[in-house]
């Protein structure tokens, strides 16, 4: 048999799994640590590890992701085979406890149904038509009317309505865009983490990573994320209060309140009438001294409260200027999740999900025509297919082809020929840089990342010789070309992103 404590054997795998360079420390921290340890098993030959995950999501995401990379890492550290077996920690099956102290999204769950059955009363109003009952009850409810209005009053058609009302508001006044949801959106490796996070925000008995902060370029997702979580929050409870609203407005509303003197209901909307809150775009809030310090204080009486608070910005906390350290560190303090440009197989899968959604029939070529044309905006990409529906619409198309898309989007016809200067100029576009850059001598990341595609698609595609390629890119030694093609072709053995890259090139060269 195998004798090892499991959680000293599980230490070693975290750290060793952290060392190795391949996950994000804060990745590890979110994913991994939160699982425990129960129990080794086995022989010399095998043996298990019993992983214990504090819900169901949290188990799937690790199973999912993590298993044959912790497998490895128990391998190499014993010399034998190893199974990773998962479990789910018994939920304290007491939620009727916490109903009291947190009236609040998740409990109000079970405190629904009090509310429902309190309404029943009220079509007993036939009995009462007996004259002796009229006298009793007007005397008796006269001194609980003060403690319980909403019971005592139940008798009265008018308090009734009163009572309905609170749980519809929470999901009018929201603001939640109804076709953003988890099932609309497409997952890849460049909004992964962002979107496991999300879901850990909506999950009622999932872990919450308070406060949630969404950053990125602008069209990449993060708005539909922050609305896929208000929409969750209110399926797990139907009466919660989600206001999700942009910086903009809440400044707007600030303006408003101190204009007329509202600034009671101001904070009571967001502080006391709010279980989860939504900012998206909250780098516009920078440099609004009053608005800032408002803001300050309604984010500390959310998160007081252990309330959502969702926050989206094109940019990291720590790189917002104009906005106050006390709030950045806040910020920082929950979990900050990175939203990239997606892949081309993303793309194209984001771009097939919306063409199914408005009703668009698009074959495979000229569905990667079109992802291959819009590679950093999803807007874009958007706005690009909206032009073939109402083009596709008009002339009859039942299925849109590449010669649509090319005409459409005024996309050059596939060349006969294809040069170097054909690829250079295909990278510095999808890139965003310039010819000369990727011909220069800038060692930046992102340029050395756009000069190394380029050179690897160069010998793959044209076969072209080391000394020319070195010749087109500014005179560079064939050692030069010859490190960069053989380390991108070391990053595709180990399954890195640069595959959509040179995908993408390929597709902007048709």
């Amino acid at each position: 048999m195998v004798e090892l404590e499991p959680s000293a054997l599980w230490t070693t795998v975290l750290d060793a799994l952290a060392s190795t360079g391949r996950y994000n420390p804060r990745t590890i921290d979110t994913f991994l640590r939160p699982l425990a340890p129960l129990d080794v098993s086995g022989d010399d030959a095998t043996a298990t590890l019993l992983l214990e995950a504090p819900n169901e999501f949290a188990r799937d995401w690790a199973a999912r992701n993590f298993a044959r990379a912790v497998e490895e890492q128990l391998t190499h550290a014993t010399g034998i085979p190893w199974q990773l077996h998962f479990t789910v920690r018994p939920a304290a099956a007491a939620p009727a406890a916490p109903t009291p102290s947190q009236p609040l999204s998740r409990p109000s769950v079970p405190s629904m149904p009090a509310v429902s059955s309190a309404a029943r009363p009220s079509t007993p109003p036939p009995p009462p038509a007996n004259p002796p009952p009229r006298t009793a009850p007007r005397a008796q409810p006269a001194p609980a009317a003060p403690r319980n209005a909403q019971t005592s009053a139940p008798k009265a058609a008018a308090p009734k309505p009163q009572a309905a009302p609170p749980p519809p508001m929470g999901a009018i006044s929201s603001g939640l865009r109804p076709n953003f949801t988890f099932e609309n959106f497409v997952v890849g490796p460049s909004n992964q983490l962002a979107h496991a996070a999300a879901l850990g925000m909506g999950e009622a008995t999932g872990r919450r990573f308070n406060p949630l902060f969404l950053c990125g370029p602008s069209g990449l997702g993060k708005t539909h994320l922050a609305n896929a979580i208000g929409h969750r929050l209110l399926l797990q409870n139907t009466g919660a209060r989600v206001v999700y609203v942009s910086a903009e407005h809440f400044t707007n509303e600030f303006i408003n309140a101190v204009q007329t003197r509202s600034m009671d209901d101001f904070r009571a909307r967001y502080r006391n009438h709010c279980d989860a809150l939504l900012i998206d775009d909250v780098q516009f809030l920078a440099g609004k001294e009053q608005t800032l310090d408002e803001f300050f204080h309604t984010f500390n009486a959310l998160f007081q409260k252990d309330k959502p608070v969702v926050l989206t910005s094109d940019v990291m906390p720590q790189d917002l200027k104009g906005m106050p350290d006390r709030l950045v560190s806040r910020f920082s303090s929950g979990m900050v999740a990175e939203v990239y440009p997606p892949e081309l197989e993303t793309r194209v899968a984001i771009l097939r999900k919306k063409a199914a959604l408005e009703g668009v029939a698009l074959d495979d070529e000229a569905a990667f025509l079109l992802a291959g044309s819009v590679t950093a905006n999803m807007r874009e990409l958007e706005g690009a297919l909206m032009k073939l529906a109402i083009q596709a619409s008009l002339s009859k198309m039942t299925v849109v082809d590449a010669a649509t898309v090319r005409a459409a989007l005024r996309i050059p016809a596939r060349q006969q020929v294809t040069t170097v200067e054909d690829i250079q100029k295909a990278a510095a576009q999808y890139f965003r840089v310039t010819v000369a850059q990727l011909c220069g001598k800038e060692r930046h990341a992102e340029i050395a990342r756009a000069r190394q595609v380029a050179m690897f698609v160069c010998r793959d595609k044209l076969g072209t010789s080391f000394p020319q390629i070195g010749s087109k890119f500014g005179g560079k030694d064939h050692t030069t070309v010859l490190a960069a093609v053989n380390k991108v072709k070391k990053l595709l053995e180990d399954n890195d992103p640069i595959r959509g890259d040179i995908d993408a090139v390929l597709a902007k060269l048709g």
